[in-house]
């Protein structure tokens, strides 16, 4: 059973440490011991070893520090080891679209096989700057992604550990661009990358099986309360937009309504343009937006009729 690291009082401890304390606290058993006796055990004072223990993710219930351990200590996320975490596989990919409406998918050869370009993040890597590097070497395209749609959840099968894809917005670009397909190093070796397509957007199905995660991101393009995270392609959640979000969505397909105010001649205008005032409900609860506008008089009639 391994003792306590001890540390001087008010030590201000590395995460090390603190990782070092929670693995020591969950090996151990303490009968009726405390937060104060834990301070005391390890040489540190009240208040640092109630902040170690909150930073190494301990959830604590009632208030004080003399009730049993097994009362408030309640070890959260304390039985994954954070220095070898569970394996995942982390994929990112793109939506780039064409002109046209067209989306763009890559032929693998490795396992002959259309999907979104991109692929998988190595250790340490940014999974956006991991994104764009798939894409450059799968099309030689050097693409500013606008931004994250969603996460897509893929638990692990047969041929493939558990991981998480996140997709990207690629943006949209010219239908004649040229995608240039990578060239192989080692001899014998086929490319990674053997053709490239733009598919409409309803025919995804026909080619790919990532069609419902490449769907579900160009719904967020368009919706703003479409789901984000999904479970294999799925969503799991009927949305994830804030109710804000939903009733901006809304005011977006309803008509603006706009009042004509008062009406006046602009005597210092050679034409002696019409001056009509115009207010619309503003987005603040009782306020108003105005605006005015200079018409030619023989347009008049057309305002007033419309």
């Amino acid at each position: 059973m391994p003792a306590l690291p001890r540390y001087r009082p008010h030590a201000q401890l590395t995460p090390e440490q603190i990782l070092a304390l929670g693995k020591a606290m969950q090996s151990r058993y303490y009968g009726g011991d405390s937060i104060r006796d834990l301070a005391h055990e390890t040489g540190r004072s009240y208040a640092a070893t109630h902040k170690a223990l909150r930073a190494a993710g301990t959830k604590f219930r009632g208030r004080g520090g003399d009730r049993r351990s097994e009362d408030i200590r309640e070890k959260k996320h304390m039985d994954i080891d954070w220095t070898e975490p569970p394996r995942r596989r982390i994929v990112a990919q793109a939506v780039i679209r064409n002109t046209r409406g067209g989306v763009l998918l890559v032929n693998t050869n490795s396992r002959d096989y259309w999907h979104l370009p991109g692929g998988g993040v190595h250790a340490n890597e940014d999974p956006y700057a991991a994104c764009r590097r798939e894409i450059r070497e799968e099309t030689g395209l050097d693409l500013p992604l606008a931004g994250l749609l969603l996460v897509d959840y893929v638990p692990a099968a047969d041929t493939a550990a558990e991981g998480i894809s996140l997709v990207y917005d690629g943006g949209i670009i010219p239908g004649d661009t040229k995608i240039v397909l990578p060239k192989t190093d080692r001899p014998g070796d086929g490319p990674e990358v053997v053709s490239t397509t733009w598919a409409d957007p309803h025919d995804l199905s026909r080619y790919t099986t990532q069609a419902h995660r490449a769907q579900a991101a160009l719904r967020v393009l368009t919706h703003a309360d479409a789901a984000r995270y999904l479970v294999r392609g799925r969503p799991v959640l009927p949305s994830t937009a804030s109710p804000a979000a939903r009733a901006c969505a809304s005011s977006r397909d309803r008509p603006t309504r706009l009042r004509l105010g008062r009406v006046g001649v602009d005597e210092g205008a050679d034409t002696g343009s019409v001056i009509i005032q115009v207010s619309k409900p503003s987005d603040q609860r009782g306020s108003r937006v105005r605006c005015l506008i200079f018409l030619d008089p023989c347009c008049v009639g057309q305002v007033g009729s419309s």
